[in-house]
């Protein structure tokens, strides 16, 4: 489902905080301080979203892994909390309003940089297991995605340099990997 990103609640529950709200009511997760618990907790937690901030400025909101969210019971308009993809969610706002909605940086950027900020494509639970950010979490952060083999890595590396131009040094900017990562592969 298309949803607007400001309809997109960060979770104060979040399973990969070090910190945890716990059994809040679903109004309250909207509410302005629990909102900065959680910035603050992506900080803490995660070192915040500096990797990805680059990659997104790069080329805008790319929904290539799923956002999971779950509707928040009392909420007019609809709004939705994010069982997994915080981080990315938090990065995605953070641009979209220190950067889009200042003018900041976005000079010469497409039009479709800047729409891909406004809806975010999200997979919606409407179940009533309260664990469901660990079950989603559990199965995306332990044994998820499978890492390429060495040499179908190397080709994506020069396949991406050919085709967009790139030094070493820039691919892994744009990919948030240290250009050792690219060299060495």
């Amino acid at each position: 489902v298309e949803i607007p990103l400001n309809e997109l609640m960060l979770d104060p529950a979040n399973p990969r905080f070090h910190k945890q709200k716990q059994n809040l009511e679903d109004i309250v997760i909207t509410n302005k301080d629990n909102q900065d618990f959680c910035l603050e907790q992506i900080t803490d937690a995660h070192g915040g979203f500096e990797d990805l901030r680059t990659k997104m400025m790069q080329f805008g909101f790319v929904s290539h892994e799923n956002i999971y969210v779950r509707p928040l019971r009392g909420t007019d308009p609809v709004r939705y909390v994010v069982l997994e993809g915080n981080r990315r969610t938090a990065c995605a706002n953070h641009i979209s309003e220190d950067y889009i909605g200042l003018g900041i940086g976005v000079d010469g950027k497409p039009e479709i940089w800047t729409k891909s900020f406004d809806t975010i494509t999200c997979h919606v639970y409407e179940g009533d297991r309260e664990d469901i950010a660990w079950i989603i979490q559990g199965f995306r952060h332990n044994g998820g995605v499978k890492d390429w083999d060495p040499l179908r890595q190397a080709k994506f590396f020069v396949m991406r340099m050919e085709a967009d131009d790139l030094t070493e040094t820039q691919l892994a900017d744009s990919m948030g990997i240290g250009s050792g990562d690219v060299k060495g592969r």
